[in-house]
Order: C-alpha cells, then sequence, then structure tokens
C-alpha cells in the first residue's frame, strides 16, 4: 500500500515494556502506519498490554495487528510477521526499544526523496533501562560495501536503525523468509537487502536502544555458551550468503566465505578474553587460532613478540602456550616505561623478530610497525588483514 509503512515487532515477555514503544509511536508526526506485534508464547500478561492499544492507535489511524504465536524463536516470529506486511515501506524493531517522534515521517521523506535508495538508516543511542545515557549508536567506520560491513560485524544490524522498500526486502529473500534460528534475524534481513542496494543516510538520533540485564543478547554467558552463539552466527552469515550465491560471482561467494571464517576466528579469540577457554575442546581452541595465526608460526624461527602488555596480551600469550606449545619471547609497549615487564619497540628488528599485536590496536602500532620494516608477513593483526584485504577487493 502506498506510503504505508508495516512494522514488524517480535515479542517474548514484554509486559513491562512494550508499553514504551508503542508510545512512541502513539506520538509519530505520520500515521499510515501498521503495527504487527508477533507474540512469541509471552509466558506473562504481553497479550492484556497489548490489546487495549488496538483502539488507541485506531484513534489516530494507526493499525496494530496482533498474533499470538507457540515460541519459536524471534527468526520465526519475523517470518510470520513478513507474511503480514503489505506496506510499500517496512522496518522492524525489538519491543523493548523506541523511537523518536518524527522517526517514521523522516525515514518515509528520506526514501521518497531519494528514489534509487533501496534503504534509510539514521543513528541512534544507547540508553539503560532507567533511560541514562550510555554511547551512541550508527557511527561505526565504513571499511568495504554497506553489505560487507553488515555481514562482517564493522556495522551494527540493531533493527531500529533502519528502513527498507518492502518489495525490494522480500525480493532479495528466498523464498520471502529468513533461514529460521534462534538468533541472526537482523543480519539476514540487513544482509539480503543491502547487497547491490543504494542506502540514504539520516545522520540523526532518531532511535533508541535499550540495554536490559534480563536481554538474553546481555545476560553473562561462559565459554561454552560464548562457543554456541559463536556457532550460530557463523552458521548464519555462510547461510545467509549460501542463499544469495546464485546473485553473486563464483569468486566473490568464495572469497567472503573466507571472510566470515576469518571474522568469526576474530571475534572467538576476543571472547576469550572475557569467557577463558576452560571446559572448552582444545582442538576448537587450536583450530580458532590457526585460522587467526596461520599455520605457520610455530615454524617462523623468529622470536615472538607482543605487542602489548595489558590483559588481552597475556591472553594471548596463555593460548599459545597452552594449545600451541609457542613460547613468546617477551613483550612490547608503547607505554613500556609504565609498565612492568614491557620493552620497548625499539628492540624490534624485521630479521629477528615476528611481532603478534592483539585484536583492538590503535592504528600507529601497524604504522610504527611499517616504518621499521615490518610487512604484513612479518605481524599480525587480523582486523587489520581482513580490512585491507575488503579494501584491496573492491578497488579491483
Amino acid at each position: 500500500m502506498q506510503g504505508l509503512v508495516s512494522v514488524m515487532i517480535p515479542c517474548f515477555n514484554g509486559e513491562n515494556f512494550v508499553q514504551k514503544l508503542f508510545d512512541s509511536f502513539l506520538e509519530q508526526t505520520y500515521s499510515k502506519i501498521h503495527l504487527i506485534l508477533v507474540d512469541d508464547g509471552s509466558t506473562d500478561n504481553t497479550r492484556e498490554v497489548v490489546l487495549p492499544y488496538v483502539e488507541r492507535f485506531k484513534k489516530v489511524g494507526i493499525e496494530l495487528e496482533y498474533i499470538w504465536q507457540e515460541n519459536r524463536g524471534v527468526s520465526v516470529a519475523i517470518n510470520t510477521a513478513l507474511k503480514r506486511v503489505k506496506g510499500e515501506f517496512c522496518m522492524w524493531i525489538d519491543s523493548d526499544d523506541f523511537v523518536t517522534p518524527d522517526h517514521v515521517e523522516r525515514k518515509v521523506n528520506a526514501l521518497v526523496g531519494n528514489p534509487k535508495a533501496a534503504i534509510v538508516r539514521c543513528q541512534g543511542i544507547c540508553v539503560g533501562e532507567s533511560g541514562n545515557y550510555l554511547c551512541p549508536l550508527g557511527n561505526e567506520e565504513k571499511v568495504g560495501t554497506f553489505f560487507e560491513d553488515v555481514m562482517l560485524g564493522f556495522e551494527a544490524c540493531t533493527p531500529g536503525l533502519y528502513m527498507v522498500r518492502t518489495k525490494i526486502l522480500l525480493d532479495s529473500l528466498l523464498e520471502k523468509s529468513i533461514y529460521p534460528h534462534r538468533q541472526g534475524q537482523n543480519l539476514q534481513l540487513l544482509g539480503a537487502v543491502t547487497y547491490k542496494n543504494e542506502t540514504v543516510y539520516i545522520r540523526d538520533r532518531l532511535f533508541y536502544y535499550v540495554v536490559r540485564k534480563e536481554s538474553s543478547c546481555h545476560k553473562i554467558w561462559d565459554a561454552i555458551k560464548w562457543k554456541t552463539y559463536m556457532d550460530g552466527v557463523e552458521d548464519i552469515s555462510l547461510n545467509t550468503i549460501g542463499r544469495m550465491q546464485d546473485i553473486m560471482s563464483h569468486e566473490y561467494y568464495h572469497v567472503f566465505s573466507e571472510w566470515i571464517q576469518l571474522k568469526s576466528a576474530i571475534t572467538r579469540m576476543e571472547g576469550f578474553y572475557g569467557y577463558g577457554i576452560e571446559g572448552l575442546d582444545v582442538e576448537y581452541v587450536e583450530h580458532v587460532l590457526v585460522r587467526w595465526l596461520g599455520n605457520d608460526l610455530g615454524k617462523d624461527a623468529r622470536k615472538k613478540f607482543i605487542w602489548g602488555a595489558d590483559f588481552k596480551g597475556k591472553a594471548v600469550e596463555e593460548l599459545l602456550d597452552r594449545v600451541m606449545g609457542i613460547k613468546i619471547s617477551g613483550y612490547v609497549d608503547s607505554n613500556y616505561a609504565k609498565i612492568d615487564g614491557a620493552q620497548s619497540p625499539d628492540v624490534l628488528n624485521v630479521q629477528e623478530h615476528y611481532v603478534i599485536v592483539p585484536l583492538y590496536v590503535h592504528q600507529d602500532i601497524l604504522s610504527k610497525l611499517k616504518e621499521k620494516g615490518f610487512a604484513t608477513k612479518d605481524y599480525t593483526y587480523p582486523n587489520a588483514t581482513l580490512m585491507n584485504d575488503i579494501r584491496d577487493y573492491n578497488i579491483k
């Protein structure tokens, strides 16, 4: 329907927060809105909270459709909602978030004013449950194409940031649905619609992402749960591009599959800093290390130095020693004078040393290594390697 915006809202046990979202839609300056709330088997009073809003929305010209289903996960809830979408435009949002009063109008105007664009993206704000400001959302560095950044985690997939043209979204999805999984629905929807489609940006913050302690994605995990989660992310990512391989070149599909697996290894390594490796299969950890550092690190006769003597550097040392039997010769650090056990980077030379750089570092470290004659084969910093590969591939 021309000008209508369909909003998909998966919800589970939302009695304590869905009102905030609904109230923000009641305040919209644009009223051609069709809300589709899919109650994914809530065991609280979600239904009793939602149903009175049907009449309240009707009075301001907004349609609210309530659908209950047995609990099957958020991706199945999205697939249920996709069958009900009827607007020219479509967006999806979590039931515990909320938007500014001009959110819908600004996005509709952006798409109407940019007929070649398939997606509009705003910026947002992360807030706590009490409404306290935490951080900005949606100003990430661009590494590759928008599609590549979404699929590799360099671009926020937070649903309330986006609105899309419904026809393009549905045409982009195999059988007009996403792969049913307990996670990854945002990645799948954005991965499909961003491939070779233009995006228009709104630089203002029109969306509030609420960080709740009880949210499934913010609960404290252990190493086993982390592995399970990352297995799911990698599975979903590969499945998403697998569904799209008919519209990709053979070369690009295989290169991108490699990128996904490398980024997965990088992210898994980052998780080990927080969750440790106790209880994990050593072969699994070794596989991740090899994916990150390569097969030949142990064969390199040069002394191994870790750049960074903080907990990340020490975690990498422990993993190398316990899992791969590789001993490091020491640490170098830009702040060596203030850190016990760290040496000045001036001791490094490319003939005698190989440098392992923990995952998130300042770019000037790589510049310093290059100034001393270190090439890519003389150090490892996987995020930089991945970014350079993406940039180089897109330039060719």
